[in-house]
């Protein structure tokens, strides 16, 4: 056969038609690889969990404490043998299991397979639900890409800042663990169910099954994600009863009844834990109880931000646009009417939630979902108009779609490249920690067998993920720690390291740190027992200098994120300090501080006691020198 240039662009034609997975594959790959290729470039040397730790996005590191509990089945690891605290903490189980048998069976690296797989299942997802909505097989598969970059192609024209901008940006989807990377996939794997069982003219138990599957992942992922798919699922289901199309007889009832039991089965475990969990870290989580009055006042609040006069104009936009679909492109509207359908689920999930618990955290999250959301139907809205109004871009040649999509990928890469370039600066301090590690292990030192000091949360995430037992200052989110022991290690670290109380009063103070009352120090071993805003403070408080309530009391309630620590609080702190016998202390094994912190400069080590294992620009490491050869050579 003679190839000419039509014959190669048949056979590059016909490769699209016949292998969709295998470009999503290659999709797939060029999202993912650079990242990690240019992580072994950099750091050749770097040792594998804190290679994940440092290069896993965003914070994804806060939650790998999740995987190792999960995997070792141990809800109530406090990382302190001392004491004899037995409460659970809560992990979102849908949301690490996966990860967790990875783990399990190959170790921390597979997070990078993983990290892959789930770009991949996006982008199969969207094409599957781009083929249900009648498009092209080739345009499915550009629209599913587009799609996994429509945050980043968002970002770039997003010249004025606009928060709701940006919230979707945020909050779409990307690779921070577990949510959105994998939190959003049930989302969207909902999505893709949603608008298959609209389609369906009875009750297919096969279809109901993958519904409750993906309603109990969710609910153990992100209980706000489920509230809008719980919603969902119900209109579509009454209107389908509505119209006739699904019976009310003994068979349907049964299929609802084993549909209903998976969901129940897989929500048990993560229920459980929330009965069974340490109240302490329920309250650091944001979780806190309110009554009647408390939901009628959330509920207003949130009725006078959903009809603001931004909303209201988007709102009468899309009725005008539902009215112009339904009369034009009468083939397309019952797909599209999913979408409506999912929109309105989002703003009446919140106040589903409200009527149904006596307990809330972290509201903003359904904000974030009705955001989520509006984008969603505004994209498919402006897909349907296009598919229908201009046959310009459907005309366009399969091989053409292909190198718009490679064209695409490159910018984004180059994107990447850039925006890896910011990690060089860190190289060093990366290098440092990896020295310390090295050290550590070079002097073949039983590492897990140590006690850690550090106010580093990456530092402490390698510590779990090592087996350490005894961590002694830990991020608030990792463990369900007491009150009462985490105010005690925290004050005993502080005299251990020989700090004024000047230091330990800075560490506590609350902060103005833009829009928001935040210290990012005692935040991090706090998180959010001290939120404060218009409907909330620690033990319902208005103990705070003036200029500080102010503040908090023309906070909005969903502020859950600003800090404030009353006055009663840091006296009792300030007292704890003074009053402190520093002879209860075990002193820790390893000591690593970060020479960026004002902690670093104040603090003094007992060098009869300690040597310094690593001292250069960005750590200082100390070991206790019963642990090692005393003739180390010093670095």
């Amino acid at each position: 056969m003679k190839y000419n240039s039509k014959n190669i662009l048949s056979i590059n034609e016909d490769f699209i038609s016949s292998r969709p997975l295998a470009i999503l594959s290659i999709f797939s790959f060029f999202l993912f690889s650079l990242k990690w290729l240019l992580s072994f470039y950099y750091f050749p040397d770097e040792e594998i969990i804190m290679r994940i730790i440092n290069d896993s996005y965003d914070e994804s590191h806060m939650y790998f404490h999740y995987i190792k509990s999960f995997a070792d089945l141990s809800f109530n690891n406090i990382y302190n043998t001392i004491s004899l605290e037995t409460d659970l903490k809560v992990l979102p189980i849908g949301a690490i299991f996966i990860h967790t048998i990875f783990f399990k069976i190959f170790g921390i690296g597979s997070y990078v397979f993983l990290e892959f797989l789930s770009i991949f299942l996006f982008l199969f997802i969207f094409f599957s639900i781009f083929k249900k909505l009648n498009f092209s097989l080739e345009h499915s598969i550009f629209l599913s890409l587009i799609s996994y970059l429509l945050p980043f192609i968002v970002s770039g024209a997003n010249y004025f800042e606009i928060p709701e901008i940006n919230t979707f940006i945020g909050n779409f989807y990307n690779l921070r663990f577990p949510r959105p990377l994998i939190a959003n996939l049930f989302f969207f794997y909902f999505i893709y169910l949603l608008i298959k069982f609209n389609q369906e003219t009875s009750l297919n138990m096969r279809t109901l099954a993958k519904l409750a599957i993906t309603l109990g992942l969710s609910f153990s992922s992100f209980y706000f994600l489920f509230f809008t798919e719980f919603v969902a699922v119900s209109i579509v289901f009454l209107l389908k009863i509505k119209k006739g199309i699904f019976l009310i007889n003994k068979k349907n009832c049964l299929k609802l009844f084993y549909s209903s039991c998976i969901f129940i089965i897989l929500i048990t475990p993560f229920l459980y834990l929330v009965g069974n969990a340490s109240e302490a870290l329920m309250q650091r989580m944001g979780s806190i109880k309110i009554d009647f009055s408390d939901k009628i006042f959330f509920i207003e609040h949130y009725f006078s931000q959903l009809f603001n006069i931004k909303l209201l104009l988007i709102y009468i936009f899309l009725i005008i646009n539902f009215v112009y679909i339904r009369k034009n492109y009468k083939k397309d509207f019952n797909n599209i009417n999913v979408f409506y359908i999912i929109f309105i689920s989002s703003i009446f999930a919140p106040i589903l939630f409200l009527l149904i618990t006596d307990r809330i955290a972290l509201l903003y999250h359904f904000n974030n979902t009705v955001i989520v959301c509006t984008a969603f139907l505004f994209l498919m809205n402006f897909l349907i108009f296009l598919k229908n109004s201009t046959k310009v871009f459907f005309y366009v040649k399969k091989i053409h779609l292909l190198s718009s999509s490679f064209l695409f990928l490159i910018i984004f890469n180059i994107y990447s490249f850039t925006d890896f370039n910011k990690i060089k600066i860190n190289k060093t301090n990366r290098h440092d920690m990896n020295k310390v590690f090295q050290i550590l292990s070079n002097k073949k030192v039983e590492i897990k067998n140590l006690s850690l000091l550090t106010f580093d949360n990456k530092i402490m995430a390698w510590a779990i993920l090592n087996d350490f037992t005894d961590i002694n200052i830990l991020d608030g989110q990792f463990s369900p720690r007491s009150h009462e022991l985490t105010d005690k290690s925290l004050v005993e670290s502080f005299r251990f390291l020989k700090l004024e109380i000047l230091d330990f009063e800075k560490f506590i103070s609350n902060k103005k740190r833009g829009y928001r009352y935040l210290n990012e120090d005692a935040r991090s071993i706090y998180w959010l027992k001290y939120q404060a805003n218009s409907s909330t403070t620690f033990k319902k408080s208005d103990d705070f200098d003036t200029v500080v309530l102010n503040h908090i009391e023309t906070s909005s309630p969903y502020y859950s994120h600003q800090f404030a620590i009353p006055n009663f609080e840091k006296k009792k702190l300030l007292k704890m300090f003074l009053e402190y016998d520093e002879k209860q202390f075990k002193d820790p094994d390893l000591i690593v501080l970060s020479k960026n912190h004002y902690i670093f400069d104040n603090a003094k080590i007992n060098l009869k006691k300690y040597c310094t294992i690593y001292n250069q620009e960005f750590i200082r490491a100390y070991l206790k020198k019963k642990i090692v050869n005393l003739k180390l050579t010093y670095l």
